[in-house]
């Protein structure tokens, strides 16, 4: 049993190689085998009580009176067993998402299916909370309370490691992103009623998720500062392992809404008399603009030498999506000079020089960035067809 665990960190690794290399038919076969593997061995399925068994007393237990007993990998030898069975899990997790962001490609991990591939499994921790038996102390949380939160946190709250809050926040922008797909398939959303109540839960769960982020004021300065594009955060201070971790998820919370902005826009106005197509093409501008001010801060090669828990080729990634909406509204400002915005057309046009030039950077790594940006061109050459009561509609 102890090498179908070496056989799915093995797998793990060269999934996580192909990514580097930018192979992503190899890695994403590769992770689709991993996440089915690890979906057979029950790991999508460790309830916390199973944190609560000591290994030690394993010898001495009947056979079946152990809830690991029904687990394809058998009964653990030590907890350190425990913590990397859950953490192999999340790893394959994550890569399963980033794989489908990255190339539009299916998941193996089903977030909304029920039974034997339900995901109950709680959010990793780091290696020695587990040979210490703290894990054991930790509220159970999962990944339904991430897309249903609480009203308020459990009592005695404990932060989420690093990677966790990669995790989450890798989760919501997935979610968001398959509500863009769905769309487009109208005979999928019999009704715009049901799209309608997938954005506003998802977009609830992202604001939770947001707020609950920044749980002290250094944090909260340091997010403050980002999201307004401030020049008094030096370089230093965001290349901190705890800013930088913080830095890139706010970028993924921010193209998260570029998404659920898009998917609003797209929705019949009955739905949202409140609010129109201007109001949500303005949000998802200023998602964007927020998201190049974050990128702005963050160097690549630092964050290599700091081995921070992410690909760097995310980063590069985020600002795919933001492309595109800055070249939709600089377009938008080029043909009707009555447009009402504060951003000017040169503001707009160096944040897309910014995103396009990280982009075409980490295309010599990564070709898949080579085709993002030919799409970004092509959009740009096929809004020169829109006329002004395009722009009529968009404003109503």
């Amino acid at each position: 049993m102890e090498l179908l665990l070496d056989y799915l960190q093995a797998s793990v690794f060269l999934t996580n190689w192909f990514l580097h290399e930018g192979r992503l038919q190899e890695g994403q076969y590769t992770s689709a085998l991993t996440a089915r593997f690890a979906i057979a061995c029950g790991l999508n399925k460790i309830p916390q009580g199973l944190l609560q068994e000591d290994p030690a007393f394993y010898p001495f237990m009947a056979p079946g009176s152990s809830g690991w007993d029904t687990c394809l990998l058998g009964r653990p030898k030590s907890r350190y067993e425990v913590g990397l069975r859950i953490g192999t899990f999340w790893k394959a997790y994550f890569l399963d998402k980033l794989y489908s962001v990255a190339a539009g490609l299916p998941c193996a991990f089903n977030d909304l299916k029920e039974g034997a591939e339900l995901i109950t499994t709680p959010w990793p921790r780091i290696m020695a909370e587990y040979e210490s038996g703290y894990a054991q102390i930790v509220p159970y949380s999962s990944l339904e309370d991430l897309l249903t939160p609480p009203p308020r946190l459990p009592e005695g709250h404990i932060p989420d490691i690093h990677f966790t809050t990669v995790l989450k926040a890798l989760s919501l922008l997935h979610r968001s992103s398959k509500l863009i797909v769905t769309q487009k398939h109208e005979e999928v959303w019999e009704e715009g009623k049901l799209m309608y109540d997938a954005i506003q839960q998802l977009r609830h769960a992202t604001i939770i998720f947001s707020d609950r982020l920044v749980a002290n004021p250094t944090d909260f300065a340091v997010v403050t500062a980002l999201l307004q594009g401030s020049p008094g955060l030096s370089e230093a201070e965001i290349l901190g392992l705890d800013h930088s971790v913080l830095a890139l998820v706010q970028m993924m919370v921010q193209v998260t809404n570029i998404n659920l902005n898009r998917s609003s826009e797209c929705l019949p106005s009955y739905f949202d008399e409140e609010h129109g197509q201007y109001h949500w093409h303005l949000q998802r501008l200023e998602a964007a603009r927020k998201t190049v001010a974050i990128a702005r801060k963050l160097s690549v090669e630092n964050l290599l030498e700091r081995r921070v828990p992410f690909p760097y080729q995310i980063i590069g990634l985020l600002l795919v999506p933001v492309g595109f909406v800055l070249v939709e509204h600089t377009n938008l400002l080029e043909r009707n000079e009555s447009f009402e915005c504060q951003v000017t057309v040169n503001d707009v046009q160096r944040d897309l020089n910014f995103a396009v030039g990280v982009i075409r950077d980490q295309a010599r790594t990564f070709p898949l960035f080579e085709m993002q940006l030919e799409k970004i061109n092509n959009l740009k050459h096929r809004s020169e067809g829109w006329d002004n009561r395009s722009l009529a509609l968009l404003r109503e």
